[in-house]
């Protein structure tokens, strides 16, 4: 302990460890007008603005433990909450009105916590270890790494993170390079009986007729869509070729490493490669990126792009293609700004049982500050997806809309203000009369729904 105490002494006063505290949070109250709390419906498409229905938080804590000249040593953590928000004391096991654990079965079924907890960082960082470049890093762990996403959809259309190590940062030529090898292992079996494992089956709350089995008075049915181990390595490489531009171009590769346990989790499709360019242009106006995607083989589009893909059939002939631009302007005066995303998607599976998808969506927010604080916005959004069948040659279309109205109360004019409170009322609707769902398991859907409330949001 008196070595621990007397630990901060050692260091120089330009090499004390300095502490580092950020996070994000959103959280609220809201309703569906069929009943229950509010839902979210295709916000990945149609926006997130009064389409939110959960409680999510991140907490990190870092420190610069060691800085001499230009090297420096940083530990990074990070823990992440999320739960449905709607009750006072919401702890890791489900509960009953008595506060007592309800029946195992449903408990298990629907998940058996009312709130989850995830560590999502843990990881070194050395910067500047290098002789003559001083941005470099080297880092090793577990992290967020080269998340690029859509504000207004909370879409992420590259994540890299999770456990794994890299060099970022390092200067090459007129830019710098980044590589990394990430890791994601999905073999921790729990074995049922004849060799199933839990990702081959997943306990349901109901006996009725399924393809399933009963193992010690629990019925499991089966489940197609399950996830293999796979390594993933990524190199890119960006730089400011021009005057407020930024390009970035990077290849993401993911190789199949299933278990014995695995054998179930199809990966014929093998070695697979997602390809990424980003085009930004930001100043005193905004910013306005493109970003074109060409993903090959297990690439996952419906779902993540950094999924292995294990279902669907033959992909080996699958590819599919993206073409995004998204941005933020200040028009006239400050007082107004708006935000846009728009994306065209082209799901190509390239065999004789799996549908080809094509899918466009957009959304725009605008924002008018009406007084220092306060603030009205809209946001308006919609998708329009067609659905080609392999075999019949047509398939299920769909269509959707949602229309927002919020006032807001943020520190300033700017759309990335925070911490925000928001005033919404959102109008969803859907082509598909079973689209949209509510929050109470019950079966229930709508093609048309009303979400209204009130919600905090903020990152530090």
């Amino acid at each position: 302990m008196a070595t621990l105490l007397a630990a901060p002494a050692a260091f120089a006063d330009d090499n004390a460890p300095t502490v580092d505290f950020h996070g994000y949070m959103r959280a609220g109250v809201g309703h569906f007008n069929h009943g229950g709390s509010q839902t979210r419906w295709n916000s990945e498409q149609v926006g997130r603005l009064g389409n939110e229905e959960d409680t999510y938080g991140e907490l990190a804590l870092g420190s610069r433990v060691f800085k001499k000249d230009d090297t420096e040593f940083f530990v990074n953590t990070r823990f992440a909450m999320k739960s449905k928000g709607d009750n006072d004391y919401e702890a890791t096991e489900r509960s009953n009105y008595y506060g007592t654990k309800g029946f195992d079965d449903l408990d298990e079924a629907y998940g058996s916590e009312d709130v989850e907890f995830a560590l999502r960082e843990m990881n070194v960082q050395a910067k500047g270890i290098i002789q003559g470049k001083k941005d470099a890093t080297l880092w090793a762990g577990k992290r967020f790494y080269n998340r690029h996403d859509v504000h207004l959809w909370d879409y992420y259309y590259e994540d890299l993170s999770g456990s794994g190590a890299g060099l970022e940062n390092l200067e090459l030529g007129p830019g710098k390079l980044s590589i990394a090898w990430v890791r994601k292992a999905h073999d921790n079996i729990t074995k049922l009986e004849d060799g199933y494992s839990k990702y081959h089956y997943e306990l349901t709350d109901f006996s009725g007729n399924f393809e399933g089995k009963e193992v010690n008075g629990k019925y499991y049915k089966k489940v197609e869509n399950s996830f293999g181990n796979y390594n993933m390595y990524d190199i890119r490489y960006g730089g400011s070729y021009w005057n407020g531009g930024y390009l970035e171009l990077s290849a993401s590769f993911m190789d199949p490493d299933k278990s014995k346990h695995q054998s179930y989790v199809d990966t014929s499709a093998g070695f697979s490669g997602l390809y990424t360019a980003d085009i930004t242009f930001s100043g005193s106006w905004g910013f306005n990126t493109t970003t074109l995607q060409y993903g090959t083989k297990a690439v996952s589009l419906q779902n993540h792009p950094m999924y292995y893909q294990t279902w669907g059939g033959d992909l080996s002939h699958h590819y599919w293609l993206r073409v995004m631009n998204q941005g933020e302007v200040a028009v006239g005066s400050d007082k107004f700004h708006i935000m846009h995303a728009v994306r065209y998607d082209y799901d190509h599976i390239g065999n004789d049982t799996t549908d080809n998808t094509k899918m466009f969506a957009v959304t725009v927010r605008p924002s008018y500050q009406v007084t220092t604080y306060s603030r009205i916005m809209a946001e308006v959004g919609a998708f329009w997806k067609k659905v080609e069948n392999a075999e019949k040659g047509t398939g299920a279309d769909e269509q959707g809309q949602k229309y927002t109205l919020a006032y807001a109360i943020a520190p300033s004019a700017s759309l990335w203000a925070r911490p925000e409170i928001r005033f919404y009322c959102s109008y969803l609707h859907s082509s598909n009369k079973d689209s949209i769902s509510d929050n109470l398991y019950d079966g229930n859907s709508w093609n048309n729904g009303v979400n209204f409330g009130v919600q905090a949001e903020a990152w530090w």
